[in-house]
C-alpha cells in the first residue's frame, strides 16, 4: 500500500496520509520534497529515494531529516539514483558542494 504526497493533496487529506504512514498502514509514501521537507515527522520511514537531484541543499537536508530524527528507531539509508555520464552526476556534485559549504558555515557559527 502506498500514498502520494504532493502539492495537489489538500491539507486534510495530507494529514490523513501522514497519520496512516506513521501508523504503519502504508508501506510506501511517494512525497515531493517541496511538499514534505518542512513540518512533517516521518520517522516511520527508513529510505528516502532520490530519483533526481534537487537544486536546493536545504530541501535535500530537510527532507532527509523528516525521517532521520527523534523517534526514529531504525537505520535510515538515503538512496540516490544516478545514471552514469549524465547531467545528474554534475548536479549531485554541485549539491555536494552546496552541502559542504553549508556545513562549513554552520561550523564557523558554532
Amino acid at each position: 500500500t502506498h500514498a502520494v504526497l504532493d502539492g495537489a493533496v489538500p491539507a486534510g487529506k495530507r494529514a490523513d496520509i501522514v497519520r496512516r504512514f506513521q501508523n504503519g498502514e502504508l508501506q510506501s509514501l511517494f512525497a515531493h520534497p517541496v511538499t514534505a521537507a518542512h513540518g512533517l515527522s516521518l520517522h516511520r520511514g527508513v529510505a528516502p529515494i532520490w530519483c533526481s537531484p534537487p537544486d536546493s541543499s536545504e530541501l535535500f537536508t530537510q527532507f532527509n531529516h523528516r525521517l532521520h530524527r527523534a523517534g526514529q528507531t531504525s537505520r535510515v539509508e538515503i538512496i540516490r539514483v544516478v545514471a552514469r555520464n549524465t547531467l545528474e552526476e554534475r548536479a549531485y556534485a554541485q549539491l555536494g558542494q552546496k552541502l559542504d559549504a553549508q556545513s562549513a558555515l554552520l561550523d564557523l557559527l558554532r
